[in-house]
């Protein structure tokens, strides 16, 4: 069992590197944090989790529960679920892939809006930014 930070406010932390294997970090605002350079998230539980700019590059996702409630694996196997329902704005989604500035991001191609609107798409950015997703077919 991990360290238990639910809806902690982790805003903006570094935690580079940090073993937050088995953490429940349920609710929790990890806004623009620094999770990069193999932060290990193996099997935490990130369900509702703030997601917004944080830096994932390099994590350790295995196991995890995504801020949707699936896991790592599922989410991984179709990260669109959910945020882009329609065949038309799943396409528009695909067809921006490679973009990394909002204004070409795959989910403002698809959606049309001017920012991360919630938990769900700001989780997915940040997973996009830190080139974890893989292009869907």
């Amino acid at each position: 069992m991990g360290a238990n930070l639910k809806c902690a406010n982790l805003k903006g932390a570094n935690l580079k590197g940090a073993n937050l294997e088995g953490a429940n970090l349920k609710g929790a605002n990890l806004e623009d944090a620094n999770l990069n350079m193999g932060a290990n998230l193996k099997g935490a539980n990130l369900k509702g989790a703030n997601l917004k700019g944080a830096n994932l590059e390099g994590a350790n996702l295995k196991g995890a529960t995504m801020p949707d409630g699936r896991t790592w694996e599922d989410y991984a196997a179709d990260h669109l679920a959910g945020l882009c329902v329609a065949p038309e704005t799943r396409a528009k989604a695909i067809e921006a892939w490679g973009g990394h500035a909002w204004e070409n991001c795959p989910m403002h191609s698809a959606h049309g809006v001017t920012e991360s609107i919630n938990i769900a798409m700001a989780a997915w950015v940040a997973l996009y930014d830190a080139n974890l997703l893989e292009r869907p077919e």
